[in-house]
Formats: C-alpha cells, structure tokens, sequence
C-alpha cells in the first residue's frame, strides 16, 4: 500500500480511513458515496493532490490546518 498513488473506494458505506497512514505516497482519493463524517485522518496523507469527498456525512470542516499542503483539488459536494 506504501507505493499506491491512486485509491478509489466510493461507494462502500466507510465510516472513517482508519488506515489512513498506510498510504503516505497517495496522490488521488475517491471516496464518494460513503458515510464518511470526519476528515481528521488527513493528517496521515500528507503527499493527497486530489480528494473527492462528495456526497458523505460530514457537516463541520473548521479543521483546515489539517489539510495536506500538496492538496490542489477539494470536492465536498452534496455533504
């Protein structure tokens, strides 16, 4: 998982990315269609490019800090 750029796992009723810190070389993440709430296990992907978080649970984002600095494309859609 260490080499992984890419990861999609929309659709699939996730509740959190508690493996999150497996995947430090991630680049894109899809994780549409879950039941995603929070995001505090960004920190653990600090190379993210890419996140689509559309279409999840997560009604508060104030914790921007934690945002990877290499992040350029942020969906949060229908949340």
């Amino acid at each position: 998982l260490k080499e992984l750029n890419k990861l999609d796992l929309s659709n699939n009723q996730l509740e959190s990315l508690e493996f999150a810190e497996q995947l430090p070389n991630l680049a894109s993440l899809y994780l549409y269609q879950n039941v995603l709430k929070s995001i505090d296990w960004l920190k653990d992907v600090p190379s993210l490019e890419m996140l689509f978080l559309g279409s999840n649970q997560i009604e508060l984002f104030t914790d921007i800090e934690i945002l990877p600095n290499t992040l350029h494309h942020l969906v949060l859609s229908n949340n």
